[in-house]
């Protein structure tokens, strides 16, 4: 079973996806969340090495389907396993070479930022090769889109994937007027319907 949806990294799967991935630079990486047989079993991040090595994982991949079905799983979709006595959900991450691979073409980067989203089109683009990720401005606000895949992200933190500020303040935003969100039609709402206002606005 297949389907695109997104994976939330919390800073426990961050720390789990640097140290697997520093140990695994080219190995596929699934998170792995146990739907039933389980308990309150953890989710986790496993690397198919792990499957294939830990004795946790005995004799998993001995069907060539699974093993199979886990390779050719797109990134950003999951698998769900089932057998008499457990439901297991595995949701495909990249690896860090590939996480290496995308950020080291900004151009390649922030285009697939976006390639999920319609941009408005009176909207601006203002994309610095050295910001982590694209932005636009638009009624005065700088607008910032982070990849849609967390792992693909500078910061893996939980910063919104949509966030703004002034335009104006750019370099300086420290008491500006801030707003993110995880919501493409909140941040759309958001800008749409507040004018910036810049530090400073109404002094001197």
């Amino acid at each position: 079973m297949r389907e695109q949806r997104e994976c939330p990294m919390t800073e426990k799967f961050e720390d789990q996806y640097n140290r697997l991935s520093a140990e695994y630079p080219d190995n596929l990486i699934f998170k792995v969340e146990w739907l039933e047989g389980y308990g309150d079993a953890p989710s986790r991040l496993v690397t198919m090495e792990e499957m294939k090595t830990d004795d946790m994982w005995d004799g998993f991949l001995d069907d060539e389907d699974v093993e199979r079905d886990l390779i050719n799983l797109p990134i950003g979709c999951f698998y769900e396993y089932q057998d008499p006595s457990s439901n297991l959900r595995f949701h495909k991450l990249h690896t860090m070479n590939e996480r290496w691979d995308f950020r080291r073409d900004v151009k390649k980067y922030f285009d697939s930022c976006v390639e999920d989203l319609d941009i408005p089109e009176e909207w601006e683009c203002h994309a610095y090769y050295n910001d982590v990720c694209p932005s636009w401005e638009f009624n005065g606000w700088q607008i910032f889109i982070e990849h849609r895949y967390f792992e693909l992200r500078e910061y893996l933190d939980g910063y919104p994937r949509f966030s703004c500020f002034p335009e104006a303040d750019y370099g300086d935003t420290q008491n500006s007027e801030t707003f993110g969100t995880d919501s493409w039609s909140e941040m759309i709402a958001f800008v749409n319907n507040k004018k910036a206002e810049p530090k400073g606005w109404g002094q001197g």
